[in-house]
Order: C-alpha cells, then sequence, then structure tokens
C-alpha cells in the first residue's frame, strides 16, 4: 500500500508513531519530471493567487482533451490517494481538482501539478501520533 510505520519507544515509557508515504510522493514526482533539486520552494500546496476553482476553459481538440482528461484524473486519483491515507494537508485542494474531472481545462493541469511539485518538496510529512503508555495509579 505504500504506507511506512515507524514505532518509537522512548525511555520515559512514552510511543510515537509516524505514518508516511514518501516513496509514494518521491514517485509521483517523477512521473510527471519534477526535480526537487529546484530552487523553489512550496509552503502549501494551493497556488497563492491563483483561483484552482475557477480556471477558464480552453479550445483542445478531442485528442488533446482526451490525452488531458486521463492524465489529469490519474493525477488527482494519485493525490486522492495521499489525502486520504497519511497526507490531510492535501485535502482542500485534491477537493477542488476533483470537481473537474469530467472535463478539465489545461489551466486545471498547472493547479494538479503545483501540488504535486508541494508534495514532492514535503514528501516526508504525514501522520505523526505520541502516546503515553504510562497508566496513572
Amino acid at each position: 500500500m505504500g504506507i511506512e510505520f515507524s514505532w518509537c519507544h522512548h525511555d520515559d515509557g512514552n510511543l510515537s508513531v509516524s505514518l508516511t508515504q514518501q516513496s509514494f510522493a518521491e514517485n509521483l514526482a517523477d512521473s510527471v519530471n519534477y526535480s526537487t533539486a529546484s530552487t523553489l520552494t512550496f509552503v502549501t500546496p494551493y497556488h497563492s493567487g491563483f483561483l484552482m476553482e475557477s480556471i477558464p476553459e480552453s479550445t483542445l481538440s478531442s485528442h488533446e482533451q482526451d490525452h488531458l482528461h486521463l492524465h489529469y484524473q490519474s493525477l488527482v486519483g494519485s493525490l486522492n490517494w495521499l489525502a486520504h491515507t497519511t497526507r490531510p494537508d492535501l485535502s482542500m485542494e485534491v477537493s477542488l481538482l476533483a470537481q473537474h474531472q469530467s472535463h478539465p481545462p489545461p489551466g486545471q493541469m498547472d493547479a494538479a501539478l503545483h501540488v504535486i511539485k508541494y508534495v514532492a518538496q514535503t514528501s516526508n510529512l504525514g501522520i505523526f501520533s505520541f502516546s503515553s503508555l504510562k497508566r496513572s495509579t
């Protein structure tokens, strides 16, 4: 499933656990030929000043639209998997992207690629929990 679990028992009797999908995130970035060696940094998956939900339509040939449609659905599906398993920080953006799956305009692909670049640069993020195993008396 691509989820990496890390358990750490601390000397004080506490337990911390982390769930990440770093390999999946890195493979997703590789699938769109994105290199994390870029000097740009993305602090949020949302592209500031770029209204993801109101990207204008454009005219593409039927073949180009079909190719965009399939590629876009694949990327949004991968992002959705991350958002629902270990990356809740992506939920809002994935929801906005998913609204355009039936007929994505080309600008919507740019928005999806922005989210993937954010994922690539934050591939080590996930769900972290710290629990006390001590019983109170």
